[in-house]
């Protein structure tokens, strides 16, 4: 057996290690991209869909590396929030993951010592870190000499020409040229064109490219093709959803809301994937609503949305959704396959425990409270972390403003509402 091929059963057996599953293996193209950075020490650039597994590439790697007595990685990422499982998936390999941000300042001393002191294996930092001049001198300069890779995550961030341009990621220009000229490098994306390609090249160096399907293999099927620039448009338009804050006096007998709501009881504001039946995704929603169930595209539309565009903060750690005696199945399903898509767990904590009338035939503001009071019911036991509250369609709002405040009076963290579609006019 050569050495690569010992190499790469060392690299699968990290991966089954993270992934906590025995029979695990490489998607094409995971292994090449490892081999790439580990043993020839190149600049790649690796577009690839969501969920190929881009994190697998840089935590293996990086466990290599170290092994081999390289430097410690540094991962820039904007999505830091939406990294905690993927850092538990490097902690099963003994990589030790250390995030430097905003919110843990307190923590930045002992952190720092452990970074300059060689015992941190990953360094994951947001790109507006590389704008402190306080941490570009006296945490990374120190170390750029000694990294043993650098990962720029979404990278066409980078990009002026990206739909999601982040303007402190120019700043990795300059942080390159204080870093080893063999270090390797480590670009991920799942959505970039050849324009944004050929800028990263410009920005990043003489970078390879590694580009395969960027549809998952579960999508083959239904390729969509968007009719027109005002589709396009669309699918990246979604709308902020604001729920109710005063509720109808007299108008809740079982529920013990009145007047204004508490704040510790209101819904953040959410996001609405589409209009119903638009050009974009609404007619998607439309047509799946009268088959039974969402299709996966719009899983993945939803799951783009919040990682990409609406990033809220604090960052839900666990899903669950408004339940419906007419359509069981239907909202439940796709939020489950939504939390597995986003690595979080779906808890099923709404309960609801007697049929009512539509909220679209509900006249005005106090029958809208009225049809809604003891009609659901939230768990005994659930976890108190921010939750993201699942809906398929969404008029009034009212129902998510109940739901969201039995989630908060029962002792969840802040609730995050969303719904495929808003069908504004009609009730939801």
């Amino acid at each position: 057996m050569t050495d690569l091929q010992t190499q790469r059963q060392d690299a699968r057996r990290f991966l089954r290690l993270a992934l906590a599953n025995p029979l695990a293996d490489f998607h094409p193209g995971q292994w090449e991209a490892i081999d790439a950075l580990v043993n020839r020490r190149e600049k790649l650039l690796v577009v690839q869909r969501t969920g190929w597994g881009k994190s697998m590439v840089y935590f293996i790697a990086t466990r290599l590396l170290r092994d081999r007595g390289s430097g410690p990685t540094l991962i820039v990422s904007p999505l830091l929030a939406l990294m905690r499982n993927q850092i538990e998936a490097a902690e099963r390999l003994g990589i030790r993951a250390l995030t430097i941000n905003s919110a843990n300042r307190n923590d930045w001393p002992p952190l720092i010592r452990a970074i300059l002191n060689d015992e941190a294996d990953a360094v994951l930092i947001s790109p507006e870190r590389l704008a402190n001049d306080e941490f570009v001198r006296n945490v990374l300069m120190p170390i750029a000499q000694r990294l043993g890779l650098l990962v720029v995550d979404e990278a066409h961030c980078i990009s002026d020409w990206g739909h999601d341009f982040r303007p402190d990621y120019r700043r990795l220009v300059n942080v390159l040229r204080r870093m080893p000229p063999n270090m390797s490098l480590l670009g991920t994306t799942a959505t970039a064109n050849n324009r944004v390609l050929q800028d990263i090249g410009r920005q990043l160096g003489d970078i390879q490219v590694q580009r395969g399907s960027l549809m998952r293999e579960t999508l083959a099927l239904q390729t969509l093709r968007l009719p027109d620039q005002a589709a396009r448009y669309l699918r990246h338009s979604e709308l902020p959803l604001e729920c109710k804050k005063q509720v109808a006096n007299g108008a809740f007998a079982v529920y013990p809301f009145r007047g204004n709501l508490a704040a510790n009881l209101r819904a953040e504001t959410g996001r609405v994937l589409s209009r119903w039946g638009d050009a974009g995704w609404g007619q998607y929603v439309a047509e799946d609503k009268r088959a039974g169930h969402f299709r996966d595209e719009l899983v993945d539309a939803m799951a783009e949305m919040i990682q990409q565009r609406w990033r809220p903060q604090p960052a839900p750690t666990w899903v669950t959704c408004v339940p419906s005696r007419n359509h069981p199945t239907l909202v439940p399903d796709f939020a489950r396959r939504l939390a597995a898509r986003l690595r979080l767990p779906f808890i099923p904590a709404v309960v609801k425990q007697c049929d009512n009338q539509l909220q679209k035939l509900q006249q005005n503001r106090y029958h809208q409270c009225r049809n809604l009071d003891g009609v659901f019911a939230v768990a005994a036991s659930m976890p108190s972390g921010p939750v993201l509250l699942v809906d398929g369609m969404v008029d009034s709002a009212w129902t998510l403003t109940v739901v969201a405040a039995l989630l908060r009076q029962a002792g969840s963290g802040p609730v995050w509402p969303t719904a495929l579609a808003t069908t504004a006019g009609g009730g939801d």
